[in-house]
């Protein structure tokens, strides 16, 4: 392995990540933000639940709201004040339109309309691991295979060579094919 983490720090940092994510699935009416931009509440039955804003989440805010984000990445910059006027203003219209907002620990990191299937970093090595280890008649998987690994809360990268044959693997319905590395001189 070159850079990044091992195999094992990765699962143990999306491991952690398992615990702390939570998903909600709210309607636009039950989202504001507050008065200065930073925080995004939510309300959930009863239950008012307050979030920090990342900076997907305001990509994302400006795409639900229909908000271009050239005008939004303006008020970021030079009239922040003018983001929740904005963004509460055009969720309310909106009214019940229904959204899934991920957030991690109190971070709010995602806001994807309803029709969206959620895959997880736990999900894909859940499932890239067994086709690994099944891919044992060409090559035993090995920790020479796995070049760099990072994890994020938003990205999960895994830069994988094999040594001998071309390899395809088939992770969540999608087809991978990890070519046989090239050396340079």
């Amino acid at each position: 392995m070159k850079t990044g983490l091992t195999l094992t720090q990765m699962a143990a940092k999306v491991e952690a990540q398992i615990a702390q994510k939570r998903d909600y699935v709210v309607e636009s009416h039950a989202i504001a933000m507050n008065e200065s931009g930073n925080e995004l509440i939510v309300m959930n039955g009863d239950d008012m639940l307050e979030f920090e804003v990342s900076d997907t989440l305001h990509r994302q805010l400006a795409q639900a709201t229909g908000i271009h984000g050239q005008y939004y990445r303006k008020m970021i910059q030079e009239a922040p004040e003018l983001i929740p006027v904005n963004v509460n203003h055009w969720l309310q219209r909106q009214g019940s339109r229904t959204h899934v907002l991920r957030t991690l620990n109190s971070t709010a990191r995602a806001l994807l309309g309803g029709g969206y299937e959620i895959i997880d970093h736990d999900q894909v090595l859940m499932a890239l691991l067994p086709e690994l280890e099944n891919s044992t008649a060409i090559l035993k998987f090995s920790a020479q295979m796995l070049q760099t690994a990072s994890c994020t809360s938003n990205w999960l990268f895994l830069k994988l060579r094999e040594r001998s044959e071309r390899m395809t693997l088939s992770v969540l319905g999608l087809r991978f094919a990890i070519p046989r590395s090239v050396k340079v001189d």
